[in-house]
């Protein structure tokens, strides 16, 4: 159906503004704005002026598209409000399109969305989660493991390992620490040998019909929460040539993360399996089959999957097929799951239920049903993946194919290493560190505030890591970064400013005073934020205002140009 005018000549401005703004962040973003912000004062003036527009006309835009929907829209007061309230724009933007659906629904007849196997009812479902599958203040399942989480452990991580099937090297010959070219001392990966001289089976090498998945409407999956249940379990993995396997993770109410579900596949059953019990570690005797060069294990994305299996169930994939170093071999447009599910089973998957609390027992029938498609159709889209793989064997550099590329890689995302997490204080480097944050302050601090910053993200840290708790719960970064600002030094004052507050900062509201009146007191002797951020950038600061009137000229021209407006096309 051709558009009328009146819309055409909308779309078509609507566009054109669209690319105009496109170019203009990509100008802005090449340049490098802390310089120029401590080179020409007008600079850092007029970015805080764009940013507060940008965001008042993102709020005013979510509040009129929720007046349309259900949803609230959250406030954008500040840069990190974005990233904070994510999930409510998520809520706004889905319901919208939710409304959209429904509407060409009405119109066309045609019902766009596929409804669970469960569900009888053709109307389209609903994309937002329901508040009831967000994070929940359940008792920590941690509390009860026969391992507690290790939050403070100070040297390297050593391996949960209690035996080694398939061993190559011994497990006691492989689990010393040893020393690395910094002096770092450290674990080496128990199972790299083996994952290094590895034989894929031959059957890989060949092409071959896929074998069609199983009906998920005329199949069921098992749900294993018991010992007894992981045996029987076990014997029929031992019988397969493939495996599927995908796990579910909690963040929020743990500090490093708990692995809440696990997801395995055959051609004939699925299985998803309860990681939450006290005897979970028990479920290393798995590595009997995930370690078993016979065996291929299909996983997608399986950086952190990887490290969260050692880490928190030891256990190692020997034998990994990763489909998406596949997408990445075979060039295409997309890489996620949810883009190989519509590619190969024209299967709309939910992502609504990312966003949910995998602690919730007993599962929900939606989440029960999402976590099964994720590998229940797995090894069908194997199958096609490597059949096309097989079709390109023109050899790329080194005479690899792209087969060849695809087990390379997946051999090295076999290889990592999880480590513990470890907080510098100091420098802020590392995973978890101030520095990460800092580079992401839309404005320079001065060195009060800046010594308020890194006090109270330290300080964030160690209760996280006393309470077992994220540091994005204890504190969002925003509210870190309004307490820097504001550095309140009065009880009404840290009130009003940190908000939301959690029960881990309200129960320590005195302690948190003590630590911001402290850091405004060292913080006077302390580096500024643009020496950490640029060592380098001060003595060229001090050289171009030597030169002020010229340097500071060549800084208007160049970025104020680009956020006026004027900058030619």
């Amino acid at each position: 159906m051709e558009a009328p005018p009146g819309f055409k000549s909308l779309q078509d401005a609507i566009q054109a503004a669209l690319i105009s703004t496109t170019r203009t962040v990509g100008q802005i973003s090449a340049e490098d704005l802390g310089f120029h912000r401590s080179l020409n004062p007008e600079v850092g003036t007029a970015l805080d002026e764009q940013n507060e527009r940008l965001l008042s006309l993102s709020t005013s835009i979510l509040q009129s598209a929720a007046a349309l929907t259900e949803s609230n829209a959250p406030e954008l007061q500040e840069v990190d409000d974005v990233d904070n309230n994510w999930r409510g724009v998520v809520d706004v933007v889905d319901s919208l399109l939710e409304r959209a659906d429904t509407c060409l629904d009405e119109y066309t007849g045609v019902i766009k969305r596929k409804a669970s196997p469960t569900e009888n009812s053709s109307a389209p479902k609903s994309r937002r989660l329901d508040n009831s599958f967000r994070t929940q203040n359940l008792v920590k399942p941690q509390l009860s493991f026969l391992n507690k989480p290790a939050n403070h452990e100070t040297g390297p991580w050593k391996p949960l390992l209690h035996s080694k099937p398939h061993a190559i090297v011994p497990l006691e010959e492989c689990l010393g620490p040893v020393t690395d070219d910094h002096q770092q001392e450290y674990y080496s990966h128990p199972y790299e040998t083996e994952i290094e001289n590895l034989k894929y089976p031959s059957s890989l090498y060949k092409k071959a019909d896929p074998i069609p998945y199983l009906p998920v409407e005329s199949t069921s999956a098992t749900f294993v929460d018991t010992y007894e249940g992981v045996l029987e379990m076990l014997a029929e993995l031992r019988t397969a040539k493939e495996i599927a396997i995908d796990l579910e993770h909690h963040d929020a109410r743990s500090y490093i993360g708990l692995v809440s579900l696990m997801q395995i596949s055959t051609r004939e059953k699925d299985w998803i399996v309860d990681t939450l019990k006290p005897w979970r570690q028990d479920l290393q005797v798995l590595n009997e089959v995930f370690t078993d060069p016979k065996i291929i294990k299909v996983l997608h994305g399986a950086f952190m999957d990887i490290l969260w299996l050692q880490r928190d169930l030891g256990l190692y994939i020997v034998g990994l097929f990763d489909t998406n170093h596949a997408c990445k071999a075979l060039g295409y447009a997309g890489g996620s799951l949810a883009f190989l599910l519509k590619k190969f089973i024209d299967f709309d998957a939910d992502k609504k239920y990312q966003m949910a609390d995998w602690r919730i027992r007993p599962l929900p029938e939606g989440m029960f049903f999402y976590a099964r498609a994720d590998t229940h159709f797995l090894l069908y889209i194997f199958d096609n993946m490597r059949n096309e793989l097989i079709e390109r064997s023109k050899p790329h550099t080194a005479g690899e194919t792209p087969l060849d590329i695809v087990l390379r890689k997946s051999k090295e995302t076999s290889l990592f290493r999880y480590e513990s997490p470890s907080y510098n204080a100091t420098t802020g480097k590392g995973p978890g560190g101030w520095f990460s944050a800092l580079v992401k302050i839309p404005s320079l601090l001065n060195n009060e505030q800046f010594g308020v910053f890194r006090a109270v993200h330290a300080w964030r840290d160690k209760i996280a890591r006393q309470d077992d708790d994220s540091t994005n719960f204890v504190m969002p970064n925003h509210t870190l970064l309004s307490v820097a600002k504001v550095m309140p030094t009065d009880m009404a004052s840290l009130l009003g400013t940190v908000h939301p507050i959690s029960h881990n900062v309200k129960a320590r509201t005195g302690e948190l005073l003590e630590i911001i009146k402290a850091a405004k007191i060292n913080a006077k002797d302390g580096p500024s934020m643009m020496e950490i951020l640029k060592p380098d950038s001060v003595g060229a600061v001090a050289a171009a205002n030597a030169r002020s009137t010229r340097a500071a000229g060549a800084g208007k021209q160049t970025i104020l140009t680009i956020l006026s407006g004027e900058a030619g096309d």
